[in-house]
């Protein structure tokens, strides 16, 4: 059994888990959206690069838990 398995076997579980995830995301991509620009001097590309990857990897998390949901639907 897989990581996602492991954790969270109830299907309910598991999408309430993707929906705090995408807000999670969306919280993230709003304090993107407020970082200082490249012209200006309090800008820090680590910054935005720390905060992508945090997308990515969640967006990667989610990929995994649609694959399962899409899996166990298709049972």
């Amino acid at each position: 059994m897989n990581i996602i398995g492991t954790i969270v076997i109830n299907m309910d579980a598991l999408q309430e888990l993707r929906k705090e995830l995408k807000d999670s995301v969306r919280q993230i991509e709003m304090k993107l959206v407020d970082l200082p620009s490249e012209d200006s001097k309090e800008y820090d590309p680590s910054e935005e690069v720390v905060m992508m990857t945090k997308v990515r990897t969640i967006e990667t998390i989610i990929f995994i838990i649609e694959c399962k949901m899409y899996r166990e639907n298709k049972n």
